[in-house]
């Protein structure tokens, strides 16, 4: 090899060096403080699901826990059936 390939061959070596630690660095830092930027996020994400298979999500379920196979309105709670009506 040449003396000046051997030469840019090290440059791209080091900046490659450097471009990995810099990365590691980066990892490691949203590793850190990551998970306190994402939580709010998580909670979110978390309201949009149904634990009570009601077909309303909780951030909208106005009545949470609602006993299973029970029909309920758009707000998530019990419908009153009305006897007697068709």
């Amino acid at each position: 090899m040449k003396k000046k390939a051997m030469s840019q061959l090290w440059w791209i070596i080091a900046a490659a060096i450097i471009a990995l630690i810099i990365v590691m660095l980066i990892l490691v830092w949203f590793k850190g403080s990551g998970g306190k930027a994402f939580e709010d996020l998580d909670t979110r994400i978390n309201q949009l699901k149904d634990d009570d298979n009601d077909k309303v999500a909780n951030l909208f379920d106005k009545c949470p826990e609602t006993p299973p196979d029970t029909d309920v309105d758009e707000k998530g709670c019990p419908q009153e059936k009305i006897i007697g009506v068709q």
